[in-house]
């Protein structure tokens, strides 16, 4: 069975905090089975996602934007801009730090694949939504939904308090 984030169970005011920032899981207790983790939380479904070599923590939506298809079994690769994630389904690879779309539904592989692929073949790739990160010194992982990362921002990368920003 998946767990849930320690956020989902908590009270609304625990998890809030006054800087903006949600408070969405722990990196040393959140990742112990494997590298993703659902969060369900008031707005949606997430993901948060650690990149194993460099404890890069990335807060993304739980569904693909090729298919809506879950991606808590997404295969974690590195990609040409870093850590990225592949989609069980069709195939869509996604950059984790931006959100932009590296392979959009590239068929091939097995049939449903080809078939899914020939259906997105001339729809416009749709990025990946990801949320500013930061990991506190606890090992907090604290979000905020406000906004989405831009190109080359890379706010997972970052390991200080959010309150510093």
């Amino acid at each position: 069975a998946q767990q849930q984030s320690r956020a989902a169970s908590m009270a609304p005011a625990a998890a809030k905090r006054k800087d903006g920032w949600l408070a969405v899981g722990n990196v040393n207790t959140d990742f112990k089975e494997k590298n993703i983790k659902l969060l369900e939380l008031a707005n949606g479904q997430f993901l948060a996602v650690r990149w194993e070599e460099t404890g890069q923590v990335f807060v993304v939506p739980c569904a693909s934007t090729a298919y809506q298809y879950p991606m808590i079994d997404g295969e974690l690769f590195f990609g040409p801009m870093g850590p990225a994630i592949r989609v069980p389904l069709d195939g869509t690879e996604y950059d984790l730090t931006t959100g932009a779309v590296i392979t959009w539904c590239p068929g091939g592989g097995n049939p449903v694949k080809a078939m899914l692929g020939a259906l997105k073949k001339a729809a416009d790739p749709i990025p990946l939504k990801s949320y500013p990160t930061a990991v506190e010194a606890d090992g907090t992982i604290a979000c905020t939904f406000t906004r989405t990362n831009e190109a080359g921002e890379g706010f997972a990368n970052r390991t200080v308090a959010p309150d510093a920003q």
